[in-house]
Formats: structure tokens, sequence, C-alpha cells
């Protein structure tokens, strides 16, 4: 009996190692303070969401934000009302669709080839690394990964004899577009065209999905409702969206994400590790096998949004995430068949190596606390904020967006854009506003008298002056 419980034991501890160390991963993730300026910035757009309770018009700085839909922020501002205004709270959404992917692909795996593949292909997207630092990221494109992945599994139930599935297909698809807009239908439309129009033999389903009028009806009310409202209460904003988010995004450099085309290659390297020892090998066997099969989808699934994205202007390497599930199941599908049939036994790998990767995630993890402390408010924030406790405060900003941090931990009541270089209205009036913090290079009104300010340099990145006076909480 004794010997039995030590073998148990010397089986099973590695397992518990490598799961502690993924622990000490996403805690020291969900930890880390927000930082400027993607980060920051959505959050700061669920917190002003949740104050406001315009629910409708998400705003940034108290002015309307329209570049993106608002489920991303709707989730966001929900959580923060389950779990108060904190980087924890911002970060729940995106980790629990990076779970909601992982069974997504497991379902994949298990429909594509058999049901014994479905714990490796999951293993292997869970772990992959771009999927798993990313779910950790306040922003659109880990939901959005769910939900185009969502609509592939759904898609493909319904080819493989599951009619109810267009349900689901349709409803994932207007989600995703609730999320990010047009791109939102890029993976679903590379889905279809690699598995109707490039796969050899294909076999009709038994029911209609792209002709199916009820399931568009079900798409335009849940995609495109809010765009609808909104275009309603501001007629100029669809021009906006067209000309600028659109247009602007894919033909031009003007929102200043215009990377070199070689971040995708490098994106996709580093995201794949620690696999990278699979990936030649699964693709040299898609490629031979190219028109057969599930071959097409998944091929077309990784290389038509890459292409798009390549050729595009606006380029970040968040944008690849949707197509990791795909990458993942290629790999899992074309794996040698012991590693698929041994889910308790690590797989066939080596328990050093799973071990020496989750140690390496957990040092990655706690090292990116203090370098991200580096580009971030947090703790001057809620130092600000606890100094200003029960007193009126005015935020005032010169180039909105770069201190977001800022805002989202020192909560200001009132953001005011002051351009910068610019004198402040000879009507601010510090008795009747009397406490103001005014950023870097902004020019106090003349003539008027300010207490001693508490000077605040963070790293170059912006000075703050903070005028207190009386409080006006008092009686």
């Amino acid at each position: 009996m004794t010997t039995d419980r030590s073998s148990t034991f010397g089986s099973r501890w590695p397992l518990a190692l490598a799961g502690a160390l993924l622990l000490v991963f996403c805690a020291g993730q969900l930890l880390r303070p927000l930082t400027d300026r993607t980060e920051a910035r959505y959050a700061e757009i669920a917190r002003e969401m949740l104050a406001s309770g315009n629910w409708l018009i998400p705003t940034l700085d108290q002015v309307p934000h329209l570049s993106k839909p608002p489920l991303t922020t709707w989730l966001m501002a929900g959580s923060m009302a389950l779990f108060g205004p904190n980087e924890v709270a911002s970060r729940v959404p995106g980790f629990l669709a990076f779970l909601g992917t992982i069974a997504l692909v497991a379902r994949l795996a298990s429909l594509l080839g058999q049901p014994r593949y479905a714990p490796w292909a999951a293993f292997l997207y869970g772990l992959s690394l771009a999927p798993l630092i990313g779910s950790f990221y306040p922003s659109t494109d880990t939901l959005l990964a769910f939900f185009e992945t969502a609509a592939a599994t759904a898609y493909v139930m319904h080819e493989v004899g599951f009619p109810r599935a267009r349900w689901w297909f349709f409803i994932a698809l207007g989600a995703a577009f609730l999320t990010k807009g047009p791109p939102g239908l890029l993976v679903p439309a590379a889905v279809i065209v690699g598995d109707r129009l490039l796969r050899r033999n294909k076999v009709p389903s038994g029911s209609r999905l792209l002709t199916w009028l009820p399931g568009w009806l079900c798409f335009i009310a849940l995609g495109t409702g809010w765009y609808i409202a909104v275009a309603l209460l501001r007629p100029d904003t669809m021009s906006y969206w067209l000309k600028d988010e659109v247009v602007g995004r894919i033909f031009t450099a003007h929102h200043g994400r215009n990377q070199s085309p070689l971040i995708y290659p490098v994106t996709l390297i580093l995201g794949t590790f620690p696999w990278w020892f699979l990936y030649w090998g699964a693709f040299r066997n898609r490629v031979r096998t190219w028109p057969e099969g599930w071959t097409p989808m998944l091929l077309s699934w990784v290389l038509l949004p890459l292409i798009v994205f390549v050729f595009s202007k606006s380029r970040l390497p968040a944008y690849l995430l949707p197509v990791f599930p795909a990458l993942a199941l290629m790999v899992a599908l074309e794996s040698p068949r012991q590693w698929s049939q041994e889910p308790r036994r690590w797989f066939g790998l080596r328990p050093a190596f799973v071990i020496g990767y989750t140690a390496f995630l957990a040092v990655l993890s706690m090292a990116s606390i203090p370098l991200s402390q580096r580009s971030s408010w947090k703790h001057d924030g809620e130092d600000l904020r606890a100094k200003l406790s029960g007193q009126d405060y005015e935020l005032l900003l010169m180039s909105p967006g770069d201190a977001s941090s800022l805002e989202f931990y020192l909560s200001p009541k009132r953001v005011k854009i002051i351009p910068s270089g610019t004198d402040i209205d000879a009507s601010h009036s510090t008795a009747e506003e009397p406490h103001l913090i005014f950023a870097h290079q902004i020019k106090p009104p003349a003539g008027k008298t300010f207490r001693t300010p508490i000077f605040l340099d963070f790293k170059n990145h912006c000075t703050l002056w903070m005028s207190p006076g009386p409080s006006k909480a008092a009686g």
C-alpha cells in the first residue's frame, strides 16, 4: 500500500508543480499594473462607462470614443461592477474568453479528427506563448479570438450534421462584429472560403447556412444594432467609421501603427513558443495533403487573415491572436498518435520540459510586474487619490490617452483636455474649482495665486502640479 501511494505521488508531483507555477504566472499577470496606452485606455473607458451609467456611448476623457464597438467595454464595465474598478476586474473578461477558446479548440479537434485529439489540442493552444500572455491584456483581440473561433466551431458543427449550430454561427458572428467591427468577419470568411472553395470533394450539408434569412436577421440585430442606434443619435459617426476606421486603417498610416510587415512572422515565431519543434512537420504534411479534408479550411484560417494584415497599413502583433487556434489544431491533428493518446502522461513529453516551461512563465510574469510599474501611474495615481479623498478635483490633460493609467487610478470626476502650450481660460477660478491638477507644458493662468504645489515627475512621461485648496465636502 505504501508503495502504491509513493508511486502515485511520484507520478503526480510534476503535474502539481507545473500547475502551481501556472498559478504564479496567472496571479502575476492579473495583479500587474495597467500600462499606458492600450491596457489603461480600455480600462479607463470601462471605468468611465460604469461611473457615468452611459452604456450606449463609450467615452475617454469624458469625450465620446467610438473607434471600437462597445462589447469589450461592456464586459469590462460589468466585471468592474462586480469586482470594483481595478486591474483584476479589467482583465477578467479576456481571461475567461481565453479559457473559452481553449474549450472551443478542444471541441474543434474532436470534430475535425477524433475525440482523443481534444486534450492535446487544448494543451497546445493553452500553453502557446501569444494566446497565454495576450489573455491578460485588456483589449478587443482575445475576445475577438474567442468569438471568431466560436463561429468557426459552429460552422464545422453545421457542416458535419448539426443543423441547429447555424444559430450559434450567426450569434458568434454578430458578437465578433460587435467586438471589433469588420475585422470580426475575417476568420469566419476565411474558414468558409477554405472549406467551400478550396476543398476537394466537398460534401454539402443538409441545411442552408449562407442563404438562411433568420440567421442574417439575427446577425443584423446583434452585430449592427449598436451601430444603427449611435448613427441615429450622431449622424456624423457613420462617415467617421467608414473614412477613419475602415479606409484610414487599411490604406493610410494615420493611426500611427504602420510597423514593418515583419512584425507578423516575428509574432508567429515567438507566439508559438515552445512548440517550434512540432510546426515544421505539421505544415509539411498539411501542404502535401492540401486539398483533402479540413486542411484547406485550417490553412485558409491562417493565411487569408495574415495576407490582409500584411497589406493593411495598420499593423499590431495582437491582430494575429485569432489565427493561433488554427495553428494549434494543425499541429495537434498531425502530431504522433501517442502524444494525443496520453494526456495523463504529459502527451509523451518529458515532465522536465513542461515544468521548465511553466517555471519560465512564472519568472516572466514576476519580472513583468516591476517593468509594468515603469510605464504605469498606479502608485502615483492611488497616492494622489488618497491625498484628495473627500475633495473635489479636476484633471487637465494636454495629450489625452497618454496618461490613461493616471486617469484610471486617480478616478477623477471631471477631465478637461487642454491644448499643448496654451493658457487655461481665465474663467477658471480657484474659488470655484479649488483642486486642479495641471499637466506638463500647460501654462497656469497669469496673476493667480496657488498654494505650494506637489511636484511629481514620472520618467519624463508627464509632469504634474497639484494645487490643493479647502475641501468642498464639508457642509
